[in-house]
């Protein structure tokens, strides 16, 4: 499956339960109290289930801002 960003930025927003105005492409861990280490599971299990991605741990630990988990897609081809 192929995604836009602004869906990839929804799903981010549901992830770390904020509201998607809070959540665009400049978005960093620091901007976001929600996004905590049990965030982060919770990017790596919607990248698992949305785009049917597997990250090594050493990939989930790099998930820490909105531009880092759209080069994950980008890079697995799954970003339109």
């Amino acid at each position: 499956m192929s995604a836009t960003i602004n869906q990839v930025l929804d799903a981010i927003a549901e992830c770390l339960q904020v509201e998607r105005s809070q959540i665009s492409p400049q978005t960093t861990a620091a901007d976001v109290p929600a996004w905590d280490s049990m965030a982060v599971v919770e990017l790596v299990f919607m990248l698992q289930r949305d785009y049917d991605l597997t990250l090594p741990t050493a990939q989930a630990t790099t998930l820490t801002s909105v531009e880092a988990v759209l080069k994950v897609l980008r890079d697995a081809g799954k970003l339109a």
